[in-house]
């Protein structure tokens, strides 16, 4: 269910005893963890952005790989440990 408050999940879900059910856990579970359903949206997009720009870092290293690129020239340009990038073209090249 996609919503943007729990409001709307509350009202989507109305009338449906499995989604009633679902939300009052859902409700139940933030109040035990000490957050909000908005807090929760947030922290799920951050760290959703967060994994895709090192994804994206994973790429452009593979890429430089690919290129021959010196591990300390890559490790410069992405960011990424050298240990990770070692790590990586082990992972490309022994398949």
């Amino acid at each position: 269910m996609k919503s943007k408050s729990m409001e709307e999940m509350k009202e989507i879900g109305k009338g449906d005893k499995t989604m009633e059910d679902v939300i009052k856990y859902v409700d139940w579970f933030l109040k035990e963890e000490g957050t909000t359903f908005q807090d929760k949206i947030e922290y799920e997009k951050v760290k959703s952005e967060a994994k895709g720009r090192e994804d994206d870092k994973k790429e452009t290293a593979k890429n430089l790989l690919d290129m021959n690129m010196p591990v300390a020239n890559i490790s410069k340009a992405t960011g990424l440990s050298e240990q990770d990038i070692n790590n990586l073209s082990k992972n490309i090249y022994k398949n």
